[in-house]
């Protein structure tokens, strides 16, 4: 369990910095997402269920099939699911409270350009890579 740290959500290429205020990984997470402009070029999806609460500026959601959906804090709490592949840019600075529900033991990762699904354990160790179809 880790109290009130401050690292990169996501990995080296994320654009995303985590402001924790709890990671306790079996049990709940609860923290502040500073992103910055770009996305990352994978999409992604989650070892844990999650809400957010966009508190300034916007996130924009594209999923693989191309559905897009756009979060402000107008939005109010959003969902992401575990088993939903995204990813998350914002047009500008933008910064979500979320918190997030105990951790699976894997995730993965799908980059459509280099056509691999990556299978990811905690500390984003690689376990697996697939070659993957792609339409990109």
């Amino acid at each position: 369990m880790k109290l009130f740290h401050v690292s990169k959500d996501g990995g080296k290429e994320s654009n995303c910095t985590g402001y924790w205020l709890i990671e306790w990984k079996s049990v709940i997470s609860v923290l502040l997402l500073k992103f910055s402009k770009r996305s990352r070029q994978s999409y992604h999806n989650h070892a844990f269920n999650c809400i957010g609460l966009v508190l300034k500026g916007g996130l924009i959601e594209k999923k693989p099939n191309g559905q897009i959906r756009k979060f402000t804090l107008r939005s109010g709490f959003f969902p992401i699911y575990k088993d939903e592949f995204h990813r998350v840019s914002s047009n500008k600075e933008t910064w979500v409270f979320t918190i997030r529900g105990p951790w699976e033991r894997t995730w993965k990762e799908k980059n459509l350009k280099k056509g691999i699904e990556t299978t990811l354990i905690s500390g984003r160790k690689v376990v697996n890579e697939t070659p993957i179809a792609t339409d990109e």
